[in-house]
């Protein structure tokens, strides 16, 4: 077996100079260093770093074989040492201080040279072992950093808390604003920055709305005073609807407190045509930007009705949206009142028939017409009426003239007119009546004006009458002229005996007037 020697040589130099020169030889092979230290780097127990695995020269060639044995490395070493030794000669056998590395799964593989000697040391370290001072650095590092991280973000929350709490106060006094019931003087956070400026601003904002919202409750208060007091029905209407109305409306419509609200304007008229044309007239006067008044017939909810004066005029002008205000009065007796003397005016108060001048406006109306329909005239005069009044009394004459028009009313149609042109004078307008029938219904008129008798004071009141008949046509130009036609044939009755119908003649016109 061959013997690996190791020479060593030392020169002795004194003032420059080599006096002499120390010279050694160890044998690998044998008991001595070498054996010392490769034992001691073969065990890989608890706490060893690293594994001696060779000492070779440049080529990779053993150096101590005999001194480490390869079966006291295990499989496991050896194969290492093979695939570290192939990747030196991969990177062309180098023997240098610094080394080559190879690296493992889990082990790690370090050549060094020996600088001079041309040695290399093979040496196998654990990868596990290397690392676990860093794992265990990084495991205290990551401790630490989550610790830091914890507390710091603890700090941050108490921070972020203390900061955020006049924020939370804030948040909570205007919501309280918004409910309100609270002081708008109290409960404000006071803190510094943006939020100090902002609770400043809220809280001026809250005394602001404070001062509103107690303006607009007595305003409202006032409306209301105002609305209660007032003699007229008020009503706020927004599409077609009552939106709200007073004390006075719903007495006035017989309804109980709030329950006008809401219901719409056609239930409150008495007709709905007439509520139609209301309707109408009023959205014409609204966009015209005029206010509205119209007399209409109201319903009351028990079911009777009133007349009503309505005046509309809108919130906002041009904006029909808005609303509109109405006020509604009673007017009955106002209205009754100008149709009495409306009656009275075209009536005569003694017998209630139509007096010459409601006579002529109805004849009148015919005549406008443009619808021509045959019609025919009857003038009437009583014959012997004056020595009623002479004999019995004015009172017996009045007796007698409301029992002949209460005859002549019930003997002729609702369509036709009946009136009173004077004294005892009296005229009937039949429209839609031709010749044949105005004769017979002038005969019958005749004969009931004969049957009438006035008992007074033991007596019975009589008188007959004389009738001139005229029928329209349209060479008569007026009114007046079919009158006098009438009266013509009146004349014409009197003087063939009284108590009979004469016709007007077919002549000409003028020449009856002649």
């Amino acid at each position: 077996m061959p013997i690996t020697v190791v020479m060593l040589t030392q020169p002795v130099i004194r003032q420059g100079e080599i006096r002499a020169v120390l010279g050694g030889v160890l044998r690998l092979n044998q008991d001595g260093l070498m054996r010392e230290v490769s034992e001691a780097g073969l065990d890989l127990g608890e706490g060893a770093i690293s594994q001696l695995l060779a000492v070779t020269d440049g080529q990779g060639r053993h150096l101590v074989d005999g001194v480490i044995d390869e079966e006291q490395i295990g499989a496991e070493a050896r194969q290492d040492l093979a695939l570290a030794m192939a990747h030196w000669r991969d990177q062309g056998s180098p023997v240098e201080p610094e080394g080559v590395i190879w690296t493992g799964q889990k082990q790690i593989v370090v050549a060094a040279g020996v600088p001079g000697a041309d040695w290399v040391v093979w040496r196998r370290y654990s990868r596990d072992t290397l690392l676990e001072p860093l794992n265990a650095m990084r495991s205290r590092s990551l401790h630490w950093s989550l610790g830091l991280w914890g507390g710091l973000s603890l700090l941050l929350l108490l921070y972020l808390g203390w900061q955020l709490h006049p924020l939370a106060l804030l948040e909570r006094r205007v919501v309280g604003m918004l409910d309100g019931g609270q002081d708008p003087h109290a409960g404000w956070p006071r803190a510094r920055g943006e939020i100090g400026a902002l609770s400043a601003t809220l809280s001026g904002v809250a005394l602001a709305l404070a001062d509103k919202q107690a303006e607009n409750q007595r305003l409202l208060e006032q409306r209301e005073s105002l609305m209660a007091a007032a003699p007229l029905g008020l009503a706020f209407v927004r599409e077609d609807r009552l939106t709200l109305v007073n004390a006075e409306l719903e007495r006035l419509l017989g309804y109980a407190p709030q329950e006008l609200k809401g219901l719409p304007v056609q239930l409150l008229m008495a007709d709905p045509e007439e509520s139609a044309r209301m309707a109408s007239e009023m959205r014409a006067a609204l966009t015209e930007g005029r206010a509205y008044e119209g007399e209409h017939r109201f319903l009351r909810r028990q079911g009777s009705t009133f007349w009503g004066q309505v005046h509309a005029r809108q919130v906002r002008a041009g904006q029909p949206e808005a609303g509109v205000v109405w006020t509604l009065g009673d007017i009955t007796t106002q209205v009754a009142s100008r149709h009495q003397l409306e009656w009275s005016a075209t009536h005569d108060p003694l017998t209630g028939l139509l007096n010459r001048r409601g006579f002529e406006d109805r004849m009148e109306r015919f005549v406008e017409g443009r619808l021509r329909r045959p019609a025919a005239l009857l003038i009437i005069d009583l014959d012997h009426f004056k020595p009623i009044n002479d004999s019995a009394g004015h009172q017996a004459g009045d007796a007698m003239l409301q029992a002949i028009a209460r005859g002549l009313n019930e003997g002729v149609r609702a369509s036709d007119a009946v009136g009173r042109l004077g004294g005892d004078e009296f005229a009937v307008l039949l429209e839609g009546c031709p010749p044949q029938w105005a004769r017979r219904l002038a005969q019958k008129l005749l004969e009931r004006i004969r049957a009438v008798q006035v008992p007074w004071n033991g007596r019975q009141l009589q008188v007959s009458a004389s009738i001139g008949l005229a029928m329209w046509n349209d060479s008569m130009g007026s009114s007046h002229h079919w009158i006098h036609a009438a009266d013509l044939a009146c004349y014409e009755a009197k003087r063939a005996g009284r108590a009979n119908v004469q016709a007007s003649a077919d002549e000409p016109l003028d020449e009856a007037l002649g």
